[in-house]
C-alpha cells in the first residue's frame, strides 16, 4: 500500500433515451430519441426517430423521419424520411419515401424520390450569381 487513494470513478453517461407522445420540448439531448405527434426545438442523440411532428434541429448518427417537418439535420451515418419536408439536410447516406422534399440537400448516397429545392448544381449557380452581384456591387461602390 503506497496510500494513494484509488483515482475516482468516471461518472456513467448521464444521457438516457427519450420517449416521448404529444409533447413539446426545447432542447433534448439524449442517447436515443423517440418521439410522436410531439414538437422538439433542438434533438443531439445517437438515434433520432420522429413520427408525426415538428423538429426544430437534428445532430445524430442515424435519423429516422416520417410525417414531419424538420428545419435542419446533421446526421453522421443515415436519414430515412418519408412524407416529411425537410429545411436542410446533411447525411452520408439519405433514403426518401413518399413524396418528401428537401430545400437544401448535401449527401454521399441519396435514394428514393426527392424533390429538392437547391441541389449541388443550384447552389453552384447561386454562388456564381452571388459572386457577380458582389463584383459589381463593388466596382460601383
Amino acid at each position: 500500500m503506497s496510500g494513494l487513494a484509488p483515482p475516482p470513478a468516471q461518472p456513467p453517461d448521464q444521457r438516457a433515451a427519450a420517449e416521448l407522445a404529444s409533447t413539446v420540448v426545447g432542447r433534448l439531448e439524449a442517447t436515443e430519441v423517440a418521439a410522436s405527434y410531439s414538437v422538439i426545438g433542438g434533438a443531439q442523440a445517437e438515434r433520432v426517430s420522429l413520427e408525426l411532428g415538428a423538429l426544430g434541429a437534428a445532430l445524430a448518427e442515424r435519423v429516422t423521419i416520417s410525417q414531419a417537418a424538420v428545419g435542419g439535420v446533421v446526421a453522421g451515418g443515415d436519414l430515412e424520411a418519408e412524407q416529411t419536408i425537410i429545411g436542410g439536410l446533411v447525411a452520408r447516406r439519405v433514403t426518401f419515401r413518399r413524396a418528401s422534399g428537401a430545400l437544401v440537400l448535401l449527401a454521399g448516397r441519396v435514394d428514393g424520390d426527392v424533390r429538392t429545392v437547391i441541389d449541388w448544381r443550384g447552389a453552384l449557380a447561386a454562388g456564381a450569381a452571388a459572386g457577380v452581384v458582389l463584383a459589381l456591387l463593388r466596382r460601383r461602390g
